[in-house]
């Protein structure tokens, strides 16, 4: 059976280790229920989806030049992007 590798991301709006720890949790139990490994986390904490989030640009870039990641996983739409079209686009141009 092949291992399915992902990345993680975990998005908190305000300086909130909990709401932090609660994505890590429910990803985790998520994973181990579906068979698959996290490869990466990538945490922005403290970072709005209206600005500049580091960690999440890294995993983009990173994402498009890791052949062995199957994808990401997050707990919700809302820790990705600020709305289903800026999930949809293209990000490698």
């Amino acid at each position: 059976m092949e291992t399915i590798v992902y990345f993680a991301y975990l998005r908190e709006s305000i300086d909130l280790m909990t709401g932090i720890k609660i994505q890590e949790e429910k990803i985790n139990k998520f994973c181990g229920y579906k068979g698959i490994q996290i490869s990466k986390w990538f945490i922005d904490n403290d970072q709005t989806a209206y600005k500049f989030r580091p960690n999440y640009d890294k995993m983009m870039k990173e994402i498009l030049n890791s052949p062995n990641v199957n994808g990401l996983i997050c707990t919700h739409l809302s820790r990705f992007g600020r709305s289903t079209a800026e999930v949809l686009v293209d990000h490698h141009k």
